[in-house]
């Protein structure tokens, strides 16, 4: 499901008035996208395995993606190596 919001809305309305100008790079956006996120990823991950490794207490926010983890995107695989960093400190 998409989010909506003010920023998504003008950034729809910016990408369907300039469509043949996206067209030509849609991959390399959607690429761009993509590397974004797992960098992400691989920061918040390595941010709570630092808070569990070190008996730290993390955002209810966090615990929260490790019950309910997103599939295809890394969300998964990470939430497995955050849970047994947790499981290694018991």
């Amino acid at each position: 499901m998409i989010q909506k919001g003010p920023r998504l809305e003008l950034l729809r309305f910016i990408i369907e008035k300039h469509i043949s100008s996206y067209h030509g790079h849609i991959v390399d956006a959607l690429l761009g996208i993509e590397a974004i996120s797992d960098a992400r990823l691989y920061h918040w991950e390595n941010e709570i395995a630092y808070a569990i490794s070190n008996h730290q207490e993390i955002s209810q926010s966090s615990k929260e993606l490790l019950k309910s983890p997103t599939y295809g995107d890394g969300g998964m695989a990470s939430a497995v190596r955050i849970v047994s960093i947790g499981e290694e400190n018991e």
